[in-house]
Formats: structure tokens, sequence, C-alpha cells
């Protein structure tokens, strides 16, 4: 898993105890838990997830585990009662339900003081104090945000939830009420092995994508994955995961939207991964669409495979718009695609990077490929790969505009070819190929408008074939190449 940003605080408590005991805690803001019927008023609990671990292995036994609230990092005063649990930890892991009310967070600092009890330990092991941030404090506020507009809230947790499975809580939704009462479906910290069919208009959201993490092993296709998608939908702060052992690995598909022209699906923090290693493997992709649209902001992909080929973001006739992408693909014996764009498609992604690399022949990693008759643009980007750019019109018309990209390649950093009109229009970018083929142009279809602020290459940098049409290249750092057919 790639490193992804992080939606609540981490907390990690690394101490020389008597039972050389060390204990990883993560907290989440009580707004997880759904809002209490109005006459109840909302809960204050909040979770504590950690992992307890005893002489480097990790605890599966019960034990008791003890919590106290203080208003200094040492000695001070108790505040509120003493929390008592019996835990049960599956792999180290656990979860705890906390408790002290609304009144001791005034304002003033809180340290949570944790000792543990173990089966055949004589006493409790202190843990030590860690400060309470402001997740608890924030709690209503953070509900109210979080909340808002919202018919119902669903939470769903390993335990003490509404429901233990995703998909459990979304079988309860009736589809055809969602757009004008719309549900979110909030997904405690935790691993969730399962796939997830969302509902139109529905919210999915987890506590962080270090947090939530939603995971499957393999597809039989294109149209199967760890989450399908639904128009309208809004997925936000979890982490998407598909490991293949089955001939595709696809982590989030929406396909065949019979609802042209209604809302897209919208991602926000969101990262996605897919992993295919089996022999003959046919495709690994973080995200497919086929007949769809899709708004993203702030969206991390990162897919591997051996065998089979491994494409970051791959749509057909469809509709991505978004902020601040960032793709990773990697292959071996396959193609490695950033972006693959093809049919009546249509793309335009401001901020992010784009690399990708094949361990065998790096000529076969391209950062972003357009066919006919898709049509799209970058802004503020960085590509990277054996291949920068590849545009290629067979069937139709296509192109890609690219603004203030720089692009850094081992093999070509654009090429274009087709029987079909190509259009390269470039603005403000920068090439850097390791090869002598910097700019490949071939056909008198491919049109090119580019101005651009650098070129690494040598004397063949740019080959243009077969009648290839530059309407205007300007360069600014290299004197034998100032101006070629501008206006």
């Amino acid at each position: 898993m790639s490193t992804f940003r992080k939606s609540f605080l981490l907390i990690v408590i690394s101490l020389t105890l008597l039972l050389s005991l060390t204990l990883l805690l993560t907290t989440h803001p009580a707004w997880a838990q759904r809002l209490a019927r109005a006459a109840a008023g909302p809960s204050t609990a909040f979770t504590y997830q950690g992992r307890l671990i005893r002489s480097g292995a990790a605890v599966s036994d019960a034990c008791n585990a003890r919590f106290k609230l203080f208003d200094a990092e040492t000695g001070g005063r108790q505040i509120g009662s003493t929390q008592t649990a019996t835990i049960h930890p599956q792999a180290g892991l656990f979860t705890v339900q906390l408790n002290f009310g609304d009144s001791p967070f005034d304002g003033g600092s809180r340290w949570l003081d944790i000792a543990v009890k173990c089966s055949g330990d004589a006493s409790w092991t202190a843990m030590g104090r860690t400060p309470i941030t402001a997740a608890p404090y924030a709690l209503y506020a953070l509900k109210a945000a979080k909340t808002e507009g919202y018919a119902n809230v669903i939470t769903v947790a390993k335990s003490g939830g509404d429901y233990a499975s995703i998909q459990a809580a979304i079988d309860t939704l009736d589809e055809n009420t969602l757009c004008d009462n719309p549900v979110l479906v909030w997904v405690a910290p935790g691993t969730y092995t399962e796939t997830v069919t969302l509902k139109p208009c529905l919210t999915l959201e987890g506590a962080g994508e270090e947090l939530t993490t939603i995971v499957s092993r393999g597809s039989s296709s294109f149209s199967q994955a760890t989450v399908m998608g639904s128009w309208g939908a809004t997925v936000r702060d979890l982490y998407i995961y598909n490991v293949g052992d089955a001939p595709y690995a696809v982590a989030l598909a929406i396909v065949s939207d019979p609802n042209g022209g209604f809302p897209p699906v919208t991602l926000e923090h969101v990262s996605i991964g897919a992993d295919n290693w089996q022999e003959h493997g046919i495709k690994a992709v973080g995200i497919y669409l086929r007949d769809a649209a899709l708004d993203l902001d702030d969206v991390v992909i990162d897919v591997a495979a051996d065998d089979a080929d491994a494409t970051g973001l791959m749509l057909s006739d469809s509709v991505v718009h978004g902020r601040q992408l960032d793709v990773v693909a990697r292959g071996d014996k396959g193609l490695a695609y950033g972006m693959h764009a093809s049919g009546l498609s249509q793309f335009d992604v401001v901020g992010g990077e784009i690399t990708t690399y094949n361990w065998q022949d790096n000529t076969r990693a391209t950062a972003v490929a357009v066919t006919g008759p898709a049509w799209g643009s970058f802004a503020n980007m960085k590509f990277s790969g054996g291949v920068g750019v590849q545009v290629e019109a067979q069937i139709s018309n296509a192109g890609v505009e690219l603004t203030h990209v720089d692009i850094i390649s081992a093999g070509a950093a654009i090429q274009a070819s087709g029987s079909q009109m190509a259009q390269l229009v470039l603005h403000e970018c920068k090439l850097d190929s390791n090869t002598a083929q910097t700019l490949s142009l071939d056909g008198n279809h491919v049109f090119a408008k580019m101005r651009l602020t650098e070129i690494n290459g040598d004397e063949r940098t740019f080959d243009l074939k077969n009648g290839a049409n530059v309407i205007c290249l300007q360069v600014y750092n290299m004197d034998t190449l100032q101006l070629i057919n501008c206006p």
C-alpha cells in the first residue's frame, strides 16, 4: 500500500515496560457513532483501536484494560470515573468504546492513562499517559459538519455499530428514495473483507485512508470489483483494495450507467490499490469506468501486476473531472498504464503525478495513453515512465492538451500516430527523454502545437515522419529550434 494521507490522529506509544508490552493506539471521533434518537440525544462515546504486543508477539488472549482521564501528563487530578473493559485482540488488534461524558472536555488539556492486565499477569502493567487531542472536543461540531444534510446516518463497525458488514447496511436502503432522503454509511476503522455495491446518491465514508479498508480477492471480469459504484454516489476517506488470485484484480468499477446525464460518482480523499500476481493474469486496474462519469478530489491509485497488464485509471466512453490525482502503475511481463482513455471519453485533471514503469522493458510503461475518439487535458502535473504521452487515432480522432506538465521518460516523451486526426496541444511544458526520439510524430494526420520551456535530448530529439504537421513549435532553450511555423 502506498503512503497515504492521515485523516485522524495516530498516536504511537513505545515504552520499555515490565512485560515488554507495546501499545499502538488510534483514535477517531465519536461522530462515527450514529446520531442517537432525538429523544436520547447524541452519544458521547468514542472509540479507541489499538494493537497489543507482548515480547514481540501479537497478543490473542483476552485481557483487561483500564482507562483513566487526567488533567496533567504526570500527577494531576483524575477526571470522571475509571473505565474498564475486557478486550479480545485478534492478531493483537482490538477496539474498545470509551465514554467519559461531555463534561470532562471543557477546553482544558486531558491525558488518557492506560493499563492492561492479561492472562497470567499478577498485576496491571501501566502504559503511561497519552494526550487527548481535539477529536473528543470536536465531537458535536464534527457530527454536525459530517451529518448535515443526511436523513439518516448508519454506522458499520466490527463491534458496536449498527451493522458489522458494509453491504449488509447498504442492502437495507431503498435506492428509490436515497436521492430525496440521502443516507451516510460511516465505516469505523478496520479491514472489511467483502465486495460492496453502492446505490444511487449514497455516501460511503470511512475513518481515513489508513484506518478503514475494503478488500476483496480477485475479479472475474471488468464488471466485478471490490467496490461497484452507482451514479450520484460519494465515497471518501477510505482505502479500496483488490488483490487478484483471478484473471482480473479491479478495485473500483463504475459500469454501464443507464442514467446518462445524472450526477457522477464522487471520490474524495480515497486511496485505491490493485495487485495481480496470478500467472497468466489479464488485468490489474485501480478504477475502471465504462459509460460512466467520475469526479475526483485527492485520489491516490497504486497498481501492480506480473503477467497481467497494470492500469491505474481505465476509462471507456466515460467522463472524468478532478484535481490532485496521483497514480503509480508497475508491470513486469505485461503493459503498464497510468491512465488509458478510449472510446467517447473526455477528461480534465489538474494537479498530481503519474508514474509508470516496467521491470523488464520500461518502454512498455506509458503514463497516459489516449485512443480515439477520446480527448482530454492535464494541467500542473508530472508524468514519468517509459513513454510520457501516447496518442493513437487509428479509428477516429484523438487528442490531448497539456499545460505546465513535466514529462520525464525512458522512451519518447510524446508519441502520436494514426490514420485519423491526432492532436497535441502543449503550453509551457518540459520534455526530458533518455532516447533520441523525445518527440515522435508519425503520419500526415498528426497535428501539433507546442510551446515548450525545456527539452533535454540530443540532435535527433524530434522525429517527424510521413508528413506530420507541426503547426507551431516554440522552444525557449534550444538555439537551433526557436520557431517552426509559428504565426
